[in-house]
């Protein structure tokens, strides 16, 4: 049985790669993972497709949904070694505050210069600096402003991808501005 997985360790770094897993008991490939124990092997292949970091001028957007976090926070270390993360903004949408993943290395990266918008969606009494809503035009217009001059990255569900595509067509973002992955 074979599954994709977003890489979300630093490209730079040749000795390991890791990758975000959600538990599913009922599922095929994660109980096993979460089984393995240290000198266990597995055979990866890849990595494959058309999702990662282009070289551009323009300020960058990363739209992440749960677990697709995880090649945007590989991205994100690539521009934190090229001191470019004062161009980027981070839109990462969770159900419960307890859902972030990465959120003390996302703090750390806050510190060099990135900001980060936080989507609480099922959790009514999130605080002050959590967003209470999916990622929109309105939320997009308030923190970027400009997204036709940006690059997009979205990964998230099938539907939180969809959802987006469109909506960054409708706000005049051209197609080859926007990059995408779902899971």
């Amino acid at each position: 049985v074979k599954r994709p997985y977003s890489l979300c360790s630093d490209p730079a770094v040749a000795d390991y790669v890791s990758i975000v897993l959600n538990e599913n008991p009922g599922g095929e490939i994660s109980p096993q993972v979460y089984r393995l124990q240290k000198g266990d092997e597995v055979f990866l292949e890849g990595p494959y497709g058309p999702f990662y970091l282009r070289d551009s001028p323009r300020k960058k957007v990363l739209i992440a949904g749960g677990t697709g976090i995880a090649p945007l926070y590989s991205m994100l270390e690539t521009l934190r070694r090229q001191n470019l993360l004062h161009d980027v903004l981070l839109v990462y949408s969770v159900k419960t505050r307890d859902d972030i993943i990465f959120k003390q290395e996302l703090v750390a990266l806050q510190e060099e210069g990135l900001r980060v918008v936080y989507c609480v969606t099922q959790e009514k009494h999130a605080q002050k600096e959590y967003e209470q809503k999916r990622p929109d035009g309105e939320l997009l217009e308030r923190y970027v402003g400009d997204c036709p001059g940006c690059d997009f990255y979205l990964c998230g569900s099938p539907e939180m991808v969809h959802d987006l595509l469109l909506l960054l067509k409708t706000m005049g973002v051209p197609a080859e501005q926007i990059h995408h992955e779902r899971w």
